[in-house]
């Protein structure tokens, strides 16, 4: 069951292990102006065409995402054991040994020369309590970023070289996590708790290698943009329906292979991210297993069929349709429709440089190759499961459902408490306070860049009774 152990680790270790998951043309950096078009052109959409995809086994695939060694540098657990700093809650994976009593982002695995050490995984940023239930995809809204990691770094730096030197075979198991995580210090900071920087992760990590064979430069070799943009993780149950990978539609090709960008945080050389990328199409196709978790509650659902009337009449052209002959159109729509915050996607055609070095490097090249794509727009993402995924837009900006289907009930600044029992079944989303100002790093402050909550102004049309049973609607989903 969920506790407070899961927050104090969070918080605690979160600064120790920080991991990724994620043309021309005019500015985007001005939005149109704020209000709902009816502007539905084919010039405003993107398809994003399919990619061949490997197979996989997804039992083998569950296993290696929760207890591999695809980042096999990190903390000697010996010494967080005798620390008494070691972190412990009860088990919710069904993992074994010392792994059942790691919280779920944290795995206890064997480095390649044979110490034992804790090391991230992928739910770092992409699992999370929703009550007492642990939902395996669910983006973790409780991701700090916002720390200044280097005093942490350096100080178990400095208690790993006391207590074994650097000679040792503790150090070489740990000393690249070390650089790594010392390297996004200060360059991935986010503003708020929950806001995810994967993207500016995977280009600080990408900057620090040479080509071709990604060996670790302690010296970027690439500028690094100060601009950190912030994302909200997909759900990962999404995937299964989806043409292109993240909210931009910027991962192309093989899904494993761009999520074996992962093992950039700790591999010394490109055999042992060829080894992660041929076990990674396991890992994938245990994602493309996953189910959407089912609203737990009761649903009207007279109400709910009459909602999903409305859905099908104005939702649907972007997010397709559910049931029994389910459809999803697979397309960004461009900046001028949706009219949300445009950072996020900008930067990539501002860094077009980073862009061109992942695409040219050993990730896009070969049979399975993938590639940045950058776009003017966002994906519209299917919905999914949609009821348990708040925050909502690309940045999280908005608490709720209700905030997305009705713009003048968005904050401009909010606060929501960090427990997942406060979860609002009825607007969808969480529940959460107003504020005049931005009080701390609890507070999102949607007038920061990045961090707007304008656009997809859609639902502005409905009435306020027809937004009550698209929401019903939803819950089904």
């Amino acid at each position: 069951m969920y506790n407070t152990q899961v927050i104090s680790v969070n918080r605690i270790f979160i600064i120790f292990f920080i991991i990724i998951t994620g043309c021309n043309r005019n500015s985007l950096s001005t939005l149109p102006e704020n209000g709902v078009t009816d502007r539905f052109d084919a010039s405003s959409f993107f398809p994003i065409p399919k990619s061949p995809q490997r197979k996989g086994d997804p039992n083998i695939g569950k296993k290696y995402l929760l207890e591999g060694d695809y980042l096999d540098s990190g903390i000697p657990l010996a010494l967080m054991e005798s620390m008494g700093m070691a972190p412990k809650m009860d088990d919710v994976l069904g993992r074994s040994g010392k792994n059942a009593t790691m919280p779920p982002v944290f795995t206890a695995t064997t480095s390649a020369n044979g110490v034992e050490i804790i090391a991230p995984n992928c739910l770092i940023c992409h699992g999370a309590f929703l009550d007492d239930k642990y939902i395996i995809g669910l983006g973790n809204y409780d991701f700090d970023g916002t720390m200044s990691t280097d005093f942490a770094l350096k100080s178990m730096g400095f208690m790993v070289e006391k207590k074994y030197s650097k000679n040792s075979k503790e150090w070489e198991s740990f000393e690249q996590f070390y650089k790594s995580t010392l390297a996004l210090s200060g360059n991935t900071k986010t503003e708020s708790v929950g806001a995810n920087s994967a993207d500016k992760i995977t280009e600080v990590l990408l900057a620090h290698r040479k080509m071709p064979n990604m060996e670790w430069s302690d010296e970027p070799l690439l500028s690094i943009n100060e601009f950190t943009a912030p994302a909200d993780p997909p759900a990962w149950w999404l995937l299964k329906k989806k043409n292109a990978q993240f909210t931009t539609g910027i991962g192309r090709g093989d899904f494993a292979r761009i999520s074996t960008a992962s093992s950039l945080l700790t591999m010394n050389d490109i055999d042992k991210v060829k080894e992660i990328d041929s076990k990674f199409t396991d890992i994938v196709a245990f994602i493309k297993s996953l189910d959407a978790p089912e609203y737990p509650d009761q649903i009207d659902q007279k109400l709910a069929s009459k909602g999903g009337l409305i859905f099908n009449n104005t939702c649907s052209k972007c997010h397709g349709t559910y049931g029994s002959q389910e459809t999803y159109p697979n397309f960004i729509v461009h900046h001028d429709i949706i009219k949300t915050d445009p950072s996020l996607a900008e930067s990539y055609h501002e860094r077009k440089v980073f862009v061109d070095l992942y695409n040219d490097s050993w990730f896009g090249e070969g049979d399975h190759a993938a590639h940045i794509v950058p776009s003017f727009g966002y994906v519209a993402p299917p919905l999914d499961g949609v009821w348990a995924t708040g925050p909502y837009l690309h940045n999280g900006s908005v608490p709720t459902i209700e905030g997305v289907l009705n713009s003048k009930q968005r904050p401009t600044y909010w606060k929501r408490s960090h427990s997942p029992k406060d979860y609002n079944y009825t607007s969808l989303g969480w529940k959460y306070e107003k504020q005049n100002e931005k009080i701390d790093k609890y507070t999102y402050d949607t007038t920061l860049k990045g961090y707007g909550n304008q656009g997809h102004y859609f639902g502005d049309n409905l009435s306020e009774n027809e937004r009550f049973a698209v929401i019903e609607y939803l819950k089904t989903l």
